[in-house]
């Protein structure tokens, strides 16, 4: 595989997601500003101003590394599996774990994201991209759900109705998990330790395992 050579522009626009990430998950998206992103960089606004015109082309692509990084970690887990319901499992369990891992970036989302009449999600080049990984999580499980009926580990009655179930399974978890992510004072998001994931997705098998 050949290295990936890194221009300054990548390297600068890494930096300034990397920090602006930071901030945002301290003190939210309005409160942090252009300066505070610069100062923490410990460069001229000048110079953030020539890569990011504006905060919300940082935030987006903020987001979009969050994105890369969740479907990075669910393509890796799964692909570390041979078994269509160890897939799954992993899958699930993976899901589950990175959410728990960005908490404060979700919290942050909810208040600011939502807020306003969703003046922020409303922005056309987020919207799309958000939608993008709702497909990429979509084609990863409808995949996971393919081979489990071809290698018959999954009920043949699954067959011609994969698209749905992959798409209720994939609705569900992101449900659960930003409910979740968004009420983490409620302490539920402590029930979802890998052995009561474990018992939750035992219960979605039984449905599908082939007879």
């Amino acid at each position: 595989m050949p290295e990936i050579v890194l221009t300054k522009e990548d390297i600068i626009k890494g930096e300034v997601i990397d920090t602006a990430q930071k901030l945002f998950q301290q003190y939210g998206f309005k409160k942090t500003t252009m300066e505070d992103i610069a100062q923490a960089m410990g460069r001229g606004k000048s110079t953030l101003y020539y890569y990011y015109k504006s905060k919300d082309m940082i935030f987006r692509d903020v987001i979009l590394k969050e994105a890369t990084e969740v479907m990075t970690a669910l393509t890796e887990a799964t692909g570390n599996e041979i078994s269509s319901e160890k897939k799954l499992q992993t899958y699930v369990i993976t899901f589950f774990d990175v959410v728990k891992s960005k908490v404060s970036l979700y919290n942050m989302m909810k208040k600011e994201l939502m807020a306003d009449e969703g003046i922020y999600i409303n922005k056309p080049s987020l919207k799309k991209s958000l939608l993008q990984f709702n497909a990429e999580q979509f084609n990863l499980v409808k995949e996971i759900l393919i081979l489990g009926v071809e290698n018959k580990e999954f009920t043949s009655e699954i067959k011609d109705n994969i698209d749905v179930f992959a798409y209720i399974l994939n609705v569900g978890l992101r449900s659960i998990t930003f409910n979740l992510a968004f009420d983490a004072k409620s302490g539920m998001l402590g029930f979802f330790e890998d052995e009561k994931l474990k018992i939750m997705f035992n219960i979605l098998m039984n449905g599908l395992r082939s007879v």
